[in-house]
């Protein structure tokens, strides 16, 4: 075959292929989930997610598990509220309920990682002290899995800052604390 025969059969078929094998999904071939896009396992604008959080922290040095509930819904492909509320158990009473926001760097898809921070109130009961709540900050990172539609199982990592003020022994407590976190729930 002549080069210049073989030039124009190449050429041929890249335009023509193309052209003839595109294969577009059905207009009704969208995900319950998707809000009318194409099907993709992951989060996009309008997905709710919620999830049971099992997270290790060491506020005052102590380890301490904690079991919780969260919830987070996008209001944008990448941008999400979310809330949750967490319980001790062993260790330092630390249980916070907070609110906040997560950013997504891959909405719609099966891994997704992101970033959040979050700002609420802890109950703290440092040992020895009496009860109180205290303002509490914290930001993490972390990445999903996105599996059969709708279930995940996410993990990530973070830091979580409250401060505790004792009148009795005139001491501020440093509540500040690394946490790892493991979530999983459904997303709809």
């Amino acid at each position: 075959m002549r080069p210049e025969a073989l030039a124009s059969a190449l050429t041929a078929a890249l335009v023509l292929v193309p052209c003839v094998a595109r294969a577009e999904l059905p207009s009704d071939a969208t995900s319950w989930n998707q809000l009318g896009q194409t099907p993709a396992s992951g989060l996009s604008r309008g997905s709710t997610t919620l999830a049971t959080n099992l997270t290790l922290v060491r506020p005052a040095g102590t380890t301490t598990l904690r079991l919780g509930f969260s919830f987070e819904h996008l209001l944008r492909d990448r941008w999400g509220l979310v809330g949750g509320v967490a319980a001790p158990f062993g260790g330092v009473l630390f249980a916070p309920a907070y609110a906040g926001v997560r950013f997504h760097v891959l909405p719609r898809s099966p891994l997704d990682p992101y970033l959040g921070v979050t700002a609420g109130l802890a109950i703290v009961h440092p040992k020895g002290e009496v009860v109180t709540a205290e303002p509490t900050v914290g930001a993490h990172a972390g990445l999903a899995l996105h599996y059969v539609g709708f279930a995940f199982v996410a993990f990530d990592g973070g830091v979580e800052h409250a401060t505790y003020a004792s009148a009795a022994s005139r001491t501020i407590f440093d509540l500040t604390t690394y946490t790892l976190t493991w979530r999983t729930g459904v997303s709809f």
